[in-house]
């Protein structure tokens, strides 16, 4: 009797558990790993035609555009321009068409911005197409089309 008690608490706590690790928890930490940036950069990257700015917000920025991206090292080690090229952690400003830097500090006039939600009072979004996300906004330059898509998030795996 006893082992049955002690077996019935034991399921009754890893199903709590399980609930929380796999369900809850993952809607609650999503944010802090930058769930959505990848999405964003993955929508913004074939729908701009220019230059593509990020926001420097969050921390190294380039590293997400090489993953998510697959751009080859060669390409990088040739376009690459850091904030201090001698510091010891170099700060990279931009490489190829991507560049990363503060949202008040972006041009008007770029192809695509890659963004935080809480940054896009920077911005002035007619002629953009926006793509929203749970934390992160990508909107690139098109031709008058104002439509909006949205990009759902499904535990890891995002869907455009």
């Amino acid at each position: 009797m006893l082992l049955a008690v002690v077996i019935l608490l034991f399921l009754v706590w890893f199903t709590s558990f399980a609930q929380t690790y796999f369900v809850k928890y993952p809607q609650q930490i999503g944010a802090r790993f930058n769930e959505s940036l990848g999405p964003a950069i993955n929508a913004a990257a074939p729908a701009a035609s220019g230059e593509i700015y990020v926001t420097n917000s969050i921390n190294m920025p380039y590293i997400f555009v090489l993953f998510y991206q697959q751009i080859d090292p060669r390409e990088f080690l040739a376009t690459v321009k850091y904030n201090d090229p001698t510091a010891e952690f170099r700060s990279v400003v931009s490489f190829g068409r991507w560049h990363f830097k503060a949202p008040d500090r972006m041009p008007p006039d770029a192809a695509a911005y890659v963004v935080n939600n809480s940054e896009l009072k920077y911005f002035k979004l007619e002629n953009y197409r926006v793509i929203p996300s749970s934390i992160t906004q990508c909107f690139y330059r098109t031709r008058g089309s104002r439509d909006v898509r949205r990009i759902q998030h499904s535990h890891q795996r995002a869907q455009i």
